[in-house]
């Protein structure tokens, strides 16, 4: 009977699941050392050395010609805000204005706005 093969077969394997996730704990726990506070301390300042070493040359950059400028604007009202001594800069920092549609919303099944004739989830919306 194949059904029952199929079963046999599916509780095979699942056995075989059980008994290496047992072995593999099993070995986890037993290659377990425990460590003082201050060699854990130093393989975390050696952890750290060691990505600082990675990261030295990397430069980071904007894709998106205006994402820096609109970054450097925040940064120019964070600053006078914080020069006037209002300490509102973080205030005016996170304080932007979202942002507004400029065209009503346009239904799934409404005719595209481009004038094509088309449903606007045929045309236009296909890539929303």
């Amino acid at each position: 009977n194949p059904k029952q093969e199929y079963k046999r077969e599916a509780f095979e394997l699942f056995s075989g699941l059980l008994i290496t996730i047992r072995d593999e704990t099993t070995r986890t726990v037993m290659n377990v050392h425990i460590s003082t506070p201050e060699q854990a301390h130093e393989v975390e300042v050696r952890i750290e050395e060691q990505a600082a070493s990675h990261l030295e040359g990397l430069k980071y950059h904007h894709d998106d010609p205006h994402a820096g400028a609109a970054d450097a604007a925040d940064a120019d009202a964070q600053a006078d805000g914080m020069a006037a001594g209002s300490g509102g800069g973080a205030q005016a920092a996170t304080a932007r204005e979202p942002e507004r549609r400029v065209m009503e919303k346009v239904g799934r099944n409404e005719p595209c706005p481009c004038g094509s004739g088309k449903k606007f989830k045929h045309c236009h919306g296909k890539l929303a």
